[in-house]
């Protein structure tokens, strides 16, 4: 029976060192906390002035309130799932699947600008949908690939707290953003620019996270670490 871990000469090397950490795990830490400020920057990214260009395609402040909630409702199920996901696709792959995902529904929102009425209802629910479920997966995968390429297992809160300080600074400095963009450059800029933004975490995630390995003899692999 297979078994998905991580090889010692995988565990982030301790000679070189960045604020106090291994150079190549502070390179993990950089490329999480990023995907997670990001998805959490999407979730909030529009507050400023969906609202009121939902109100001139004809749409309800109701169901305004029902396509906001839709993002943490599918998070609430996406989350649970990517935990249950992780090892037998692996955290990495997910949380690039999660950034791909967030990277297309993000990029569509602009397509709003171009419809009214019960379409625009629709789509902006299905992208919200795609948005949370995102979401779910890169921040459940993030703190996967900490808690296990974490060197200082006594550090591990302090490091999971920082990653909550990223997704919070996502949440809060969203709307700022997208107020900017949008003072600037109307409904579509906002996601234009968040979009490539996540493209690019994309890359950065696949070349920093190191790949995880397959192993045919458990017995062998009882003191590596697991990862996936």
């Amino acid at each position: 029976q297979y078994e998905r871990v991580i090889s010692e000469e995988d565990i982030p090397s301790t000679t070189k060192t960045r604020c106090g950490l291994p150079q190549d795990f502070f390179n993990v830490m950089v490329a999480v906390s990023i995907g997670s400020f990001l998805a959490s920057t999407a979730y909030s990214l529009l507050a400023p002035f969906y609202p009121t260009e939902a109100k001139s395609k004809g749409v309800s402040q109701f169901v305004v309130g029902i396509i906001f909630a839709v993002f943490p409702l599918v998070g609430i199920f996406s989350a649970p799932a990517a935990g249950f996901l992780i090892r037998p696709l692996g955290a990495k792959n997910l949380m690039l699947v999660g950034l791909i995902i967030d990277f297309l529904s993000t990029t569509s929102f602009a397509a709003l600008n171009y419809l009214d009425g019960t379409w625009f209802i629709v789509v902006s629910i299905i992208i919200r949908m795609a948005q949370g479920l995102a979401a779910g997966l890169v921040e459940t995968t993030g703190m996967e690939v900490l808690v296990h390429f974490c060197p200082n297992k006594e550090r591990l809160g302090t490091v999971l707290g920082f990653l909550e300080v990223f997704e919070g600074l996502g949440v809060m400095v969203g709307p700022v953003i997208g107020g900017i963009l949008y003072q600037h450059g109307g409904f579509i800029v906002p996601f234009l620019v968040l979009g490539p933004c996540l493209l690019i975490t994309f890359f950065v995630v696949l070349f920093l996270i190191p790949r995880d390995k397959i192993v045919h003899n458990k017995e062998s692999a009882k003191n590596l670490i697991v990862f996936g």
